[in-house]
């Protein structure tokens, strides 16, 4: 859920992250147009269709008021922190904008692989409150721990150890919550890291072609992110949008304490 910021002559910068032992991958919004197998086309309009935004510092200073008044705008979700130590710097500001103007908002966490789920946990409680939250949380999963092996060549890490180190801080942030949070990836990473998994959690599913992907185990996501370079009315440049998918809206990713 990390808007790339590209434009002519740009060079892609991958996320930024807590200092790794392993470098990290290549930006996953570049990844998450592989393997898509069509269905529903994005530009596909329905009535009740429910369009929502994820924003980061990426974004820079953003104009709420203006993003108020763009009717795709129905929920908003925040990048708040990422693996043990940081937090976005434009977090609080976006969450009091959203909360002033009244737009559904939530936040979500960018699950570091090489980091413990007790130092993840802690920066995200720390930072993330959830009594100003009016949607559910979200932990964007996009990476695996990687191991050199060589001066160019690296492999995949533990992966066992990986998914039990999720598996600990999904567990942590239902704790927080009191709830399930939403779980963010894109279908290539699903299909080779997390199908099985978590059978009983809500997915958000990133896809960037013009048709919604269908997964190889018929997961019933409810939320198709369909492009990272989206333009909405406030902000400058581009953003990722998401729809929520049928029969699913907004009451499907209310926070109900």
């Amino acid at each position: 859920m990390l808007a790339l910021p590209l434009g002519a002559g740009a060079q892609m910068m991958l996320p930024e992250s807590d200092p790794l032992p392993y470098p990290s991958v290549p930006e996953p919004k570049v990844r998450a147009i592989e393997e898509c197998r069509p269905g529903r086309r994005s530009g596909e309009r329905r009535p009740g269709d429910v369009f929502g935004i994820d924003v980061s510092h990426y974004q820079g200073q953003i104009n709420w008021d203006e993003v108020a008044r763009d009717s795709r705008v129905r929920f908003v979700y925040l990048k708040c922190t990422e693996g043990g130590k940081l937090q976005d710097n434009t977090y609080r500001r976006n969450l009091q904008e959203c909360r002033r103007l009244g737009l559904p908002v939530g936040v979500y966490h960018f699950f570091s692989p090489t980091v413990s789920a007790q130092e993840q946990l802690a920066n995200f409680r720390n930072t993330s409150d959830p009594r100003v939250q009016s949607l559910l949380p979200i932990v964007d999963i996009e990476s695996v721990p990687q191991i050199r092996r060589g001066r160019r060549r690296w492999q995949t890490g533990n992966i066992r150890e990986w998914q039990n180190r999720l598996k600990a801080f999904v567990k942590g942030v239902e704790e927080i919550y009191g709830v399930k949070p939403l779980l963010y990836t894109y279908t290539n990473f699903y299909h080779k890291y997390l199908m099985g998994i978590f059978p009983d959690y809500k997915y958000i599913i990133a896809c960037y072609q013009d048709e919604m992907p269908k997964m190889n185990d018929e997961l019933g996501f409810i939320m198709w992110q369909f492009t990272s370079s989206g333009s909405i009315r406030g902000i400058k440049g581009r953003v990722d949008r998401s729809r929520l998918i049928d029969p699913h809206d907004l009451s499907d990713i209310e926070y109900r304490r």
